[in-house]
């Protein structure tokens, strides 16, 4: 009888796990915060990224989101760690060169995707977005609302893939996924 319910217990536990392996996970769904939610966010989350505190003069590259280029330009000058905010570069075309010092790029779109992330992965900078429709296409670090509150989904195995170093601190604010 003991072996009857311990064999029963094995085949519900190897279908549960089937199941579960089977099932996608369950990603949790931001809606888009306003452009100056996700500036300011930006700002203080880049405070983390230890590949931008170190020094130099850090560069915003902005790929299809004039709108949050806007909201970034009252942020030049600042120093974040080590760096100043030197500038936010409104791109049409993704750069074929690597960035003479800190940078990381911000995508607003689907359009040059995957150029852009391309680009950010060979020359280990950092991948951001506040659009939902791109919070699951591979971007690193993802800026939104969730329950009418600002929310950042950061993730820990594509900050490797961009080999982007980040203080433990950061997940005060953030949440690994």
């Amino acid at each position: 009888m003991q072996r009857d319910i311990t064999k029963k217990h094995q085949s519900l536990l190897r279908v549960i796990l089937v199941a579960s392996l089977a099932m996608p996970a369950l990603a949790r769904t931001l809606s888009e915060a306003p452009m100056n939610i996700q500036a300011a966010l930006l700002i203080k989350l880049l405070a983390y990224n230890e590949n931008i505190t170190q020094g130099g003069d850090l560069v915003i590259y902005v790929v299809n989101a004039p709108q949050f280029a806007r909201s970034m330009k009252p942020a030049i000058g600042r120093t974040i760690g080590q760096s100043n905010l030197a500038n936010i570069v409104v791109v049409e075309q993704i750069p074929s060169q690597a960035p003479e010092g800190p940078a990381v790029m911000y995508i607003g779109a689907a359009e040059q995707l995957e150029d852009a992330l391309a680009y950010c992965r060979k020359h280990q900078i950092l991948s951001i977005t506040g659009v939902p429709a791109l919070m699951d296409k591979g971007v690193t670090l993802r800026v939104g609302v969730e329950n009418k509150k600002p929310a950042v989904l950061l993730s820990t195995a594509l900050s490797h893939k961009e080999g982007v170093k980040w203080d433990s601190k950061v997940f005060s604010i953030a949440s690994d996924e």
